[in-house]
């Protein structure tokens, strides 16, 4: 092999062995984000990872005037919006509507409004029928279900609230 062919794969292996100790940086430099590993500090990210539970006691203070949104798809794939403003009064309907307008949110279709909203659509996923025949969007706060409608259950600062696409379980 002539000498410039070896240089020239002496600069490409330098090169490979640079570019995958730059990744391996960024992996790790995303994971210790919020320093549980996982890609929680990314504002918006698909995973198939569930979310963590995040007693309520455990907060961190950077989430005093933020609520965490994730929408769970059913299938392995989900949203997180993990800094949306907290504004006084907010309900679990506002935070939807605040994720829908973020640059990379998501669509919603609900009637009624306060105790009465329902929440219809999310993305391409429509509620498919009650009472075990089909899947339908939940609710949790702070990984405790809903015993209210998305328009009258009321957010505090910190809080958690997760969207499920599955057969209905009552929260069990």
């Amino acid at each position: 092999m002539s000498q410039p062919v070896r240089h020239t794969l002496a600069t490409f292996a330098t090169l490979v062995v640079v570019l995958a100790l730059g990744l391996v940086a960024v992996a790790f430099g995303t994971s210790a984000l919020d320093g549980s590993g996982s890609p929680e500090g990314v504002a918006l990210a698909a995973t198939t990872q569930p979310p963590a539970p995040t007693p309520k006691a455990e907060k961190p203070a950077a989430a005093a005037s933020h609520v965490r949104l994730v929408i769970d798809y059913g299938d392995g794939v989900q949203k997180h919006f993990v800094a949306l403003d907290h504004k006084p009064g907010m309900t679990v309907l506002d935070a939807l509507h605040a994720a829908r307008a973020h640059a990379r949110g998501i669509q919603i279709e609900h009637s009624g409004s306060g105790a009465t909203a329902l929440v219809r659509r999310i993305d391409d996923q429509k509620n498919q029928g009650g009472a075990g025949e089909g899947r339908n969007w939940q609710f949790y706060v702070n990984d405790t279900y809903a015993t209210a409608g998305a328009g009258a259950t009321k957010l505090e600062p910190g809080d958690v609230v997760r969207w499920v696409f599955a057969p209905y379980s009552g929260g069990k």
